[in-house]
């Protein structure tokens, strides 16, 4: 299989976010050599949030190597501002997991909610717009009722959505609250990719207790979050995913991962793709350890086509041609039949096509949808014609 060599465009960081990578997570020499070519290449005022999220680890190895620099008092005020955001987080968060547990919903904390608790242990290092955790499938109809009842409510979406469709559609939702305007994902599935009944029953089996902020609750083991990592992180964002390299490099070296386990579950998830990329990546930029039997063993295993109309969606997000975006709805659509039925050919069958479309276009009826689809040729036809 022919992977990337020059790690440009699309979901790739930019040369200054390399260089910011290269900083933070190279040796002495190599990172300060890093930081001075960002510094001559980089419009600081100009910065989107992507880079800035990485300034605390920054601001740490600097500190670390001794950089006396006039940027380190800003990299300081950034760290503490988002030591401060993220105990306001878990402070507000605490009482929904309470309440959960309360109503015997298991949650599995995951993103940098973990990585704080597992990995980094500083609140600070690890900036967080939202909260994210994971449950059972089976446990979303008790879920949803405590969520309300702790004042949260469905960003663009009504309660009226959640319905057994729409969990093979989605893996998940985004909740905020009504007064503090905390943000949450709440995930019913870890991947968007797998979103069968079963497919994270052997995830559940290997979760591991975690304290969070002082309540007992539960997150992934270092293998399945180094894949949640890697492949979530993978994907185009008008906000520049970077933070993804350092989780996945720090990840590595302060855990034992399990590699045939991840290979394994590369081919049973169809993720062989996004894991590939980004750990050959990792290996060849940041020199992670990772062994060059699993890279092989990866390279060995032959995609399924879903998983390339996938990465042609996910690499350049917003920026698709008028091609890329029917691309991108037949793979949703294929992914959604996927979670349905394992059936060959089950994508032919017109009854999961008008399902799809009526999740997708959040319809209460399929009789909506004759309605839709002359909206839409109307659409493509004026888009043609100018």
């Amino acid at each position: 299989m022919k992977t990337p060599t020059d790690y440009h465009g699309g979901y790739w960081p930019s040369q200054e976010d390399t260089y910011l990578l290269e900083a933070i997570l190279l040796p002495k020499d190599a990172a300060l050599e890093a930081w001075e070519k960002w510094l001559r290449t980089v419009n600081y005022e100009a910065l989107q949030e992507g880079p800035q999220r990485m300034f605390p680890l920054l601001y740490m190895k600097l500190r670390k190597e001794g950089v006396e620099h006039p940027l380190m008092q800003r990299f300081k005020g950034i760290y503490r501002r988002a030591w401060y955001k993220n105990q306001m987080t878990f402070h507000r968060i605490r009482p929904l997991m309470e309440a959960l547990d309360e109503a015997g919903v298991r949650t599995v904390i995951l993103k940098g909610a973990a990585m704080i608790a597992l990995y980094y242990r500083d609140l600070g290092l690890r900036p967080m717009n939202d909260f994210d955790f994971l449950i059972r499938l089976s446990d979303v109809a008790k879920a949803l009722p405590v969520l309300k009842k702790e004042g949260y409510e469905p960003i663009d979406g009504t309660w009226e959505m959640f319905d057994e469709e729409l969990f093979y559609f989605m893996h998940g939702f985004g909740f905020r609250h009504t007064q503090t305007g905390q943000e949450l994902d709440l995930h019913w599935h870890l991947l968007r990719e797998n979103c069968g009944t079963h497919d994270d029953d052997a995830l559940w089996q290997r979760v591991q207790p975690v304290d969070f902020n002082g309540f007992s609750t539960y997150t992934l083991d270092a293998t399945d979050h180094l894949m949640h990592t890697c492949v979530h992180g993978l994907e185009w964002n008008p906000v520049a995913s970077i933070r993804w390299i350092a989780d996945a490099k720090t990840i590595i070296d302060n855990s034992e991962i399990d590699w045939p386990r991840l290979l394994d579950d590369a081919r049973t998830r169809h993720v062989v793709l996004p894991l590939l990329y980004s750990l050959r990546y990792l290996w060849e930029r940041f020199h992670a350890s990772i062994p060059e039997d699993a890279l092989t063993g990866l390279e060995a295993i032959e995609p399924k086509r879903i998983e390339y109309y996938r990465d042609a969606v996910k690499r350049y997000g917003e920026n698709l041609t008028f091609k890329e975006e029917l691309l991108k709805r037949i793979y949703m659509y294929l992914n959604y039949v996927q979670a349905r039925s394992k059936r060959p050919y089950a994508f032919l069958n017109p009854v999961w096509a008008f399902s799809f479309l009526k999740l997708y276009w959040r319809l209460s009826s399929i009789w909506q949808i004759p309605g839709e689809l002359a909206g839409l040729s109307v659409r493509v036809f004026k888009r043609a014609v100018t």
